[in-house]
């Protein structure tokens, strides 16, 4: 994926909700971690969203992060 874009989709994601917010709970096993996340924010056209999911980092080597997933949802 690259650091190029990994920058590219933050800053989608605060093109869309420049006032996020974000709430995070997390847990370790292993090299693997797991967080459960809840994000909130305002778009620029006033529309409020939540969303809520797990982010999983896969494979943190020498305390670096290898890999990252995000299972995001808008709760309605």
């Amino acid at each position: 994926m690259g650091r190029a874009r990994i920058f590219e989709n933050y800053h989608a994601l605060f093109a869309r909700l420049p006032d996020l917010r974000a709430t995070v709970l997390s847990c370790q096993d292993n090299s693997d971690w797991w967080s459960e996340w809840e994000m909130s924010g305002t778009s620029p056209e006033g529309i409020a969203s939540l969303l809520t999911g797990v982010m999983i980092i896969l494979s943190v080597v020498d305390q670096r992060i290898e890999h990252t997933r995000f299972y995001l949802d808008a709760v309605s």
